[in-house]
């Protein structure tokens, strides 16, 4: 098995104290095996599974509604997917009040769950009503402005198979924190922070798994990063869990002089509160799109799904969780061949104005310790696809004001419309943030363009930015787009005149 940025042999890991927390040094527990150990005895207890059926029409289903906010979508959208966003409460209210979503809506099941962080700008007097922040699908942010994000939760859901009487889902979930290494001195006697890789820290949590295995059947997982400035270099301590569960936090858009910070990853582990038999291991593998010969630039998304569907049809006993797409930050220029350290855990931002990113998608998977006692059907694409949906411009950036999408009811009735008229069978989904930066003077972000791009340079703080959300749909199987005729109209845009903007 290609083991390439899967879990490394090296062990370290800590997770939440809400569950697992085992010393890997304590002579109580024995040391943990390889990673290719643990994967090889679950793959000689594993066999095959079917595959999910092929039927991909739904019936027609409601949109979900947030929470103390207007619905995502119209009342009545025929698709096979929808989401609902809770947004008002501590993080873990959300969850159950997404629990409570559930208990109310049998009819529909989990398919994927996300944490995302929505930016809303400070308009010199607060930061105005975040029940209103779910059906906007474009935010402008100026220069040198207080920013806060606020953490939502986001459930999507598709129709229970006909004929099947489950009972409703509970969700819950867990954070698997990266540990902090012994400190080493640095130039000017500052401590220098270290944490361990993300390899390392799952290495260490599914040694912990075998003894006091997760309460629940894992649905999804997700690579979530937490915001530190100075603080976390001079006390050189690991952030503190209250970090983890905030609902919101403000952030300001300093100029480029503005001091550096940091980037911790973790990982966020959504699991189904049921029995489960099994010991269930986690992994994950990351396809980074290739640089280009002339390292100035990287190949697109798309190529990177085909080789993980070749991948996944040489290891076929993995269950997948999901797909998600991650942005790899770097300060080095692309002119020259650089390895992208993927499994790192800390990033230091050093100066804004030289910050890039690379998205990459990132498979998680499962394997079983004691398959015998039984796991079902595994899951599996057999052809994996992708379709990112964007909201429609329906205004041009003129030089007093930016440019203007539509919102997100209108942007994702024309998303199911899609969905429906495809008879797509659906894999995963995931809300995707794209960065743009509108060149002065200039309109149009051509949105459609930068979808599928990987690379993204920053312009720094000295230049206003528009977060535009997206929804990107795992599709299996190959799907021509349908008629036009047949899906909802476009806004009208008047011809543009003034030229083109590049996007970065």
């Amino acid at each position: 098995m290609d083991t390439d940025n899967m879990v490394s042999e090296e062990d370290g890991f800590e997770i939440t104290p809400s569950l697992t927390n085992i010393d890997p040094g304590s002579e109580e527990h024995e040391a943990p095996p390889t990673y290719d150990q643990a994967m090889m005895e679950a793959a000689m207890a594993s066999a095959a599974s079917p595959l999910p059926s092929a039927s991909g029409l739904y019936p027609s289903l409601p949109v979900a509604c947030a929470p103390g906010g207007p619905p995502v979508g119209p009342s009545e959208v025929g698709g096979p997917l929808t989401y609902v966003t809770f947004t008002q409460g501590p993080f873990n209210a959300l969850v159950e009040q997404a629990n409570g979503w559930l208990e109310q809506h049998p009819e529909y099941r989990f398919l994927n769950c996300e944490t995302l962080e929505i930016p809303r700008e400070n308009d010199g007097h607060s930061f105005g009503d975040c029940s209103t922040i779910n059906n906007v699908s474009s935010f402008n942010l100026r220069l040198a402005s207080n920013v806060q994000f606020i953490r939502t939760f986001r459930l999507w859901v598709v129709p229970q198979t006909p004929g099947t009487n489950q009972k409703p889902q509970r969700i819950a979930y867990t954070d698997i924190i990266p540990k902090k290494r012994a400190s080493s001195t640095a130039l000017f006697f500052k401590p220098k922070v270290e944490f361990e890789s993300l390899k390392d820290t799952l290495l260490r949590c599914n040694h912990g798994f075998r003894t006091e295995p997760l309460p629940g059947r894992v649905l999804s997982i997700q690579t979530l990063e937490v915001l530190y400035r100075d603080e976390l270099r001079q006390s050189g301590a690991p952030p503190c869990f209250e970090r983890f569960q905030e609902n919101y936090f403000t952030w300001v858009r300093e100029k480029n002089d503005s001091p550096e910070y940091f980037r911790l990853t973790y990982l966020r582990v959504y699991y189904e509160e049921t029995p489960c038999a099994v010991i269930q291991q986690i992994g994950f593998k990351d396809f980074v799109p290739k640089q280009c010969e002339d390292g100035k630039d990287f190949e697109p998304l798309e190529p990177s799904v085909v080789r993980i569907q070749s991948w996944l049809n040489e290891n076929e006993y993995l269950d997948v969780a999901n797909v998600q797409t991650v942005e790899y930050a770097f300060n080095k220029s692309p002119n020259s061949k650089f390895t992208a350290e993927t499994d790192r855990t800390l990033f230091r931002v050093k100066d804004i104005c030289d910050l890039r990113g690379l998205k990459f998608f990132r498979v998680f998977f499962l394997q079983y310790l004691n398959a015998d006692a039984g796991i079902g059907p595994l899951k599996r694409p057999r052809t994996l696809t992708y379709k990112t949906f964007n909201p429609a411009v329906t205004a041009r950036q003129s030089k007093t004001d930016p440019e203007q999408f539509e919102n997100n009811m209108d942007s994702w009735t024309r998303s199911s419309c899609w969905l429906r008229l495809t008879g797509a069978r659906i894999f995963g989904a995931e809300t995707v943030m794209i960065r743009t930066y509108p060149s002065k003077g200039n309109s149009n972000l051509q949105i459609p363009f930068v979808l599928d791009s990987s690379f993204r340079n920053n312009r720094g703080a000295d230049w206003n930015e528009t977060w535009v959300i997206t929804h990107r749909v795992f599709l299996d199987g190959l799907y021509a787009e349908p008629p036009a005729n047949l899906m909802p109209p476009l806004p009208f845009l008047p011809p543009d005149d003034s030229g083109s903007c590049a996007i970065l």
